[in-house]
């Protein structure tokens, strides 16, 4: 885990590039998980909501939970996602996108204006000065719809 300038808001299992730190503290000894092994080793059966802020590892954090995307309903996902510091571990927003996709999942980013809705081959990911980091909105309409309209979200983007 490194935490540059003494800033654990910004620790990340990556070295960012584009943060102008002068220095950048290294703990060796973090035990990490997949969210598979840890839902399976509490015994929590459902989960119907995810929030993932992982300073670049969005990736890595989906592939560790697949048993729970392949579940009969899988969870809404909300996904920060902060394009430049997923290059510093060799993804791309759309490498993110594609592979939610083959579970079902459509996505929108949370937007000043609202919930606009992306595509799985969109190259043009919000950024500033609409949003930093957008949160991508990820839902199986199906399952999910329903759902948000209870919680109040009543326009969806689809």
């Amino acid at each position: 885990m490194y935490v540059p300038g003494g800033d654990v808001s910004k620790a990340a299992l990556a070295v960012h590039k584009s943060l102008p730190f002068a220095s950048i503290e290294a703990f060796k000894n973090c035990k990490v998980d997949t969210l598979d092994n840890y839902v399976k080793s509490k015994k929590i059966e459902r989960i119907d909501f995810v929030k993932i802020d992982v300073e670049g590892a969005e990736l890595l954090v989906l592939q560790g939970m697949q048993s729970i995307l392949r579940q009969h309903r899988p969870p809404i996902l909300l996904v920060e996602v902060f394009p430049d510091w997923m290059t510093d571990f060799g993804d791309h927003p759309g490498d993110l996108l594609k592979f939610l996709h083959q579970f079902g999942y459509i996505f929108s980013y949370v937007s000043k204006d609202g919930l606009i809705s992306v595509q799985v081959d969109d190259t043009n990911i919000p950024g500033a000065p609409d949003c930093l980091a957008p949160n991508f909105l990820c839902i199986i309409p199906d399952i999910h719809s329903r759902k948000l309209l209870h919680l109040g979200v009543n326009k969806l983007p689809f």
